[in-house]
């Protein structure tokens, strides 16, 4: 009995034993590995954050300001007929150059000018009766009323001739200024109202440009101020001022409409996108650093030095801005070690570690 005991005994021992000698080997690496884990770097709780820095100096910095701008007829209108009826002729060729007072297009007025012989037929009557009622009322062989009458008869008709010029002057379309004709989209024979556009025409030889700038650069425009531009599909760069500014801003952008203009080589087009570039005051030396750098809070913007191993929360004023970089006003100096990378991941005096510099 005791032999058959101490051999059910034995595989118990054996595995026992096998626990003891597998937690001997593995303890050192599971308290190795926790250990490693509590040291870790900047994956791990605590571990110093590894940034980028830069050395502050003072750069060369343009000070520009881009915008999307719109290319504008210097004038342009769209010509439609004040007065119905049927076109008899049309006088201009599509794409053709007029000046003003041209006439382009003659609607039937010969309605009109049956009822303006008339009328000048009523003038001569009326004004032959006016003559006979002065002469008698100079002889005392009228009333001063029936004078009044004839001459009031007189005036109704004159009235009625200068309507009728007036009409029949409408049915002659001419050009309100010097400039190109567009496409027309009538012929000889069409019948007419106010709701049909005839053509178009506009005068291009110089050009206007449209755009709006942001309301921190409202003082900063001027009239007279010089810009360039681009238009899409082109290399060449345009020169024009600024000539008009809208005198409030758009309250749903804040922003300021800005009207330029520029001499029209024949290139420029209306309708067409301009990049425009508006320099406000040459180039200026100054301290800059990159925008994704600068962090807002309710108090105003800060950024972080790197001093003592450490991450400093350091205040600063801005001032202007393009794309990439904005202008520290007040806050940094030359020479100072700013971080500029893993801003995300930095606390007020938290370790840092220098991994590079830009």
């Amino acid at each position: 009995m005791s032999s058959m005991k101490n051999k059910s005994l034995k595989p118990f021992l054996y595995a026992a034993i096998i626990v003891v000698i597998a937690l001997i080997i593995l303890l050192p690496k599971l308290t190795g590995d926790e250990e490693k884990k509590n040291t870790a770097g900047p994956a791990g709780l605590g571990g110093p954050v590894p940034v980028q820095i830069s050395i502050v100096k003072k750069e060369v910095f343009e000070n520009t300001f881009s915008a999307t701008g719109s290319i504008v007829s210097d004038e342009a209108v769209d010509l439609v007929p004040e007065i119905n009826g049927k076109i008899t002729h049309i006088y201009f060729k599509e794409g053709s150059f007029v000046q003003k007072g041209t006439l382009l297009v003659k609607i039937n007025d010969a309605e009109l000018q049956a009822q303006l012989k008339k009328a000048v037929s009523r003038k001569k009557l009326a004004e032959d009766k006016v003559f006979r009622q002065k002469t008698l009322f100079e002889r005392d062989g009228i009333s001063r009323e029936a004078l009044d009458i004839a001459q009031n008869e007189l005036d109704l008709v004159l009235a009625d001739i200068e309507l009728l010029e007036s009409q029949i002057e409408k049915t002659e379309i001419v050009a309100p200024f010097p400039g190109t004709v567009g496409l027309r989209s009538v012929s000889e024979g069409s019948y007419v109202t106010h709701a049909h556009k005839i053509t178009s025409i506009q005068n291009n030889t110089s050009v206007k440009i449209d755009f709006s700038i942001p309301q921190r650069y409202m003082y900063a425009v001027k009239q007279g101020m010089p810009l360039t531009f681009k238009v899409s599909g082109s290399n060449k760069e345009y020169r024009g001022s600024v000539y008009a500014i809208e005198p409030g801003l758009e309250t749903s952008s804040r922003s300021l409409k800005i009207r330029a203009r520029a001499a029209n080589d024949g290139t420029l087009k209306p309708g067409a996108f301009a990049d425009v570039k508006l320099n406000f005051s040459g180039t200026i030396q100054s301290i800059f650093i990159p925008t994704e750098t600068v962090v807002p809070d309710l108090r105003g913007h800060y950024v972080f030095k790197a001093s003592g191993g450490k991450a400093v929360v350091t205040p600063v004023s801005i001032g202007l801005r393009n794309e990439s970089n904005v202008q520290i006003e007040d806050g940094l100096q030359e020479g100072d070690t700013l971080i500029v990378s893993g801003i995300v991941q930095l606390r007020p005096n938290g370790e840092i570690k220098i991994v590079g510099k830009k």
